[in-house]
Parts: C-alpha cells; structure tokens; sequence
C-alpha cells in the first residue's frame, strides 16, 4: 500500500443548548489503487452509480465511513469488499458531488 487517503467520518456533539452539532473527522489511512471491473460498473450504472475506482486498505483501517478524502477529491464509498483471510478490504468509490 503505496497512497496515502483520507477516510471522512462523522461525530456529533453537544453545544452549549443541548443541540448536536455534526463535526467531520479525518483519519490517515494508507492504500494501493486498482480500477473497477466492467461487471462492476455495469452493476453500478443500472443503479444510478458511475464508479470511478477502488482502494485496497487494511481490512482494520475502515470503520464504515462514508466518504473519503483522495488526492485532493472527495468520493464516495459506496460499495465495500472485505478479504479477512488477506486482511484486506476495497473500497469501491463515486465522485461526490453537492458538497
């Protein structure tokens, strides 16, 4: 694993009213890059998806995190594949937009 990405979570917290405020998190993770099969983006185009690529991390790294900070872009994760016997998982990801 070569890359270096940035995985974007969500915490919440509490102001001083009582209201939970959404604050994003940024975790370091290392990954290596690999293209999408065709079945893979056919699959994700009959439902609405235009894959881009996939990253390969360590299968501990990802905690369900929904998108992910790569070269300066933000995607989304919207597909996961995890390989415990190589203590892998890929990440299957979509240019996010609207944010």
């Amino acid at each position: 694993m070569d890359e270096v990405a940035y995985l974007i979570g969500k915490t919440y917290q509490t102001d001083e009213i009582g209201n939970q405020i959404s604050v994003s998190t940024k975790r370091k993770i290392y990954v290596s890059v690999g293209s999408v099969t065709q079945y893979e983006f056919y699959a994700a185009a009959q439902v609405g998806l235009k894959p881009d690529f996939r990253l390969k991390t360590f299968y501990l790294d990802y905690q369900g995190e929904s998108a992910l900070e790569y070269q300066g872009e933000i995607y989304a994760v919207y597909r996961t594949y995890t390989d415990q016997k190589a203590e892998t998982t890929e990440l299957y990801l979509t240019k996010k937009v609207g944010e």
